[in-house]
């Protein structure tokens, strides 16, 4: 069914269009830096609750504060650090 509807398929505009199945038109920024904001989201997930019991404080209430802010630091963090790294090969 999801043929039909072109998303397995280009579609005619190439606004709405994404790549063809088996190319890859990441840049290589995108393929260093994206990988790494969910293995620390994973991480934190795992890390904040348990050290906020440690603290003695409720685990759910800050956690998604802090889990958020994170994620958002390190990910913003990566992908600008990746693209000034690879700034020298331009």
């Amino acid at each position: 069914m999801a043929g039909s509807f072109g998303f397995w398929k280009r579609a005619p505009c190439p606004v709405a269009s994404g790549p063809e199945i088996g190319e890859n038109k990441r840049s290589p920024r995108e393929r260093i830096s994206v990988p790494g904001n969910p293995q620390e989201a994973g991480f934190a997930g795992a890390v904040i609750p348990l050290m906020m019991k440690r603290l003695a404080h409720d685990p759910a209430q800050p956690s998604s504060i802090i889990l958020t802010t994170g994620t958002d630091v390190a990910g913003f963090f990566s992908f600008l650090g990746v693209a000034t790294l690879l700034m020298a090969t331009l």
